[in-house]
């Protein structure tokens, strides 16, 4: 990300790049972008109109059926991804299809939330977009409002919802035993442990 938001002109801009590419059918406003990337509202209008002005989006009205966080229904434009963008697929392949997230900062972030015996890696992070889940993960006490935080930091640098299942070991292990869909569907596709203290290897 660092060496990105050098070439990009800041942190804030890749985040705001990566939502839009991530959600080429959305059309998103103004509190829309800073929620979903942590991009101080101040920097939003300025980063909004240079990437308006170069052309990778563009103005839209929104649905009929569109709401705000308050429920009210939203009126005027708001921005999505311009598909006729003549860089789309290179940038496609610079933002999205190189490493997000390095292993050790994921495995740094979520030794926070609990003590891991496990933790694997798949979907958006492997560019697998069929998998279930991104991250599965299992350990000892977890720490339910330190994970809503850490998978948030995650959605805000990437740009998509990261999906997750996050089991208490001994849980893990039962749903192991009993062949459970999930854990197979997870272990039977593209995926990469980054932690393993269960001695998994043969899955």
């Amino acid at each position: 990300m660092e060496s990105l938001s050098k070439i990009f002109g800041g942190v804030e801009r890749v985040r705001i790049m990566r939502m839009f590419l991530f959600n080429p059918g959305s059309i998103y406003g103004v509190s829309d972008v800073a929620k979903r990337t942590g991009a101080p509202s101040r920097l939003i209008d300025k980063e909004i109109s240079s990437l308006e002005k170069g052309g990778l989006i563009r103005k839209k009205p929104f649905l009929k059926s569109a709401r705000d966080g308050n429920g009210m229904k939203r009126k005027g434009n708001g921005w999505t991804l311009d598909k006729n963008f003549s860089y789309l697929k290179p940038l496609e392949n610079l933002l999205i299809q190189q490493s997000l997230i390095s292993e050790q900062e994921i495995i740094k972030r979520l030794s926070r939330v609990a003590k891991l015996k496990l933790l694997v890696i798949a979907g958006i992070f492997i560019q697998d977009p069929d998998s279930r889940v991104d991250i599965l993960m299992a350990g000892d006490h977890f720490k339910k409002s330190t994970l809503d935080r850490v998978i948030k930091s995650f959605e805000a640098e990437i740009g998509k919802e990261v999906r997750y299942a996050a089991f208490e070991t001994q849980e893990f292990e039962y749903r192991i035993g009993m062949y459970d869909k999930l854990i197979r569907d997870i272990f039977d596709y593209p995926h990469r442990k980054i932690l393993d203290k269960l001695g998994l290897s043969h899955e």
